[in-house]
């Protein structure tokens, strides 16, 4: 095998390593709950920066462009993930509240609202659940990237470090 051939795997394993680790490192943050699943999430994020760099031929700068890919990538998987499940939680808690008021109002004696106007209201109602699941979903999106960026980060400089130091380098010569 060639060394261009073998540069361009390493590299492509590089790339590799750092999405997957932080596509994977918040699938398991998101879907284990409390400290353990942010440990978990931490733990892969980490790793994933350290393979990228030292189990590569990539430097700790590349290593760290290859993360940030990683956490833009892992943030639109935040996003996705958190704005669905808020979108649904508020949309079905909209709903009953809405549900509720609307008996409470007719028990007081109150006029009917006709169906058009309940119609209004429903889209109304599902505009804001949307609306809300937007909101929601970009926090995810910038929590998704700065974790995965910071432990990833973090990771490839233990990576360049353990790398230099299995090779027996001098600082700065890799």
């Amino acid at each position: 095998m060639s060394d261009s051939k073998a540069g361009s795997m390493a590299a492509s394993m590089m790339w590799a390593f750092a999405i997957g680790a932080g596509v994977v490192g918040t699938l398991v943050g998101f879907y284990v709950p409390g400290i353990i699943g942010f440990l978990l999430g931490a733990a892969i994020l980490t790793g994933g920066g350290w393979a990228a760099v030292h189990m590569t031929q990539a430097s700790t700068g590349k290593g760290i462009l290859a993360v940030l890919v990683g956490g833009l990538v892992a943030g639109i998987a935040g996003f996705v993930l958190v704005k669905v499940a808020a979108s649904s939680a508020i949309s079905g808690a909209g709903g009953q509240a809405f549900n509720d008021a609307m008996k409470n109002a007719q028990a007081q004696g109150g006029s009917q609202l006709t169906a058009a106007q309940q119609a209004q209201l429903a889209q109304v109602g599902s505009a804001m659940a949307g609306g809300f699941g937007v909101i929601a979903g970009v926090m995810g999106f910038v929590w998704a990237l700065l974790k995965t960026f910071l432990w990833g980060m973090i990771g490839c400089f233990i990576g360049g470090a353990t790398k230099k130091s299995a090779i027996g380098a001098q600082p700065g010569s890799i």
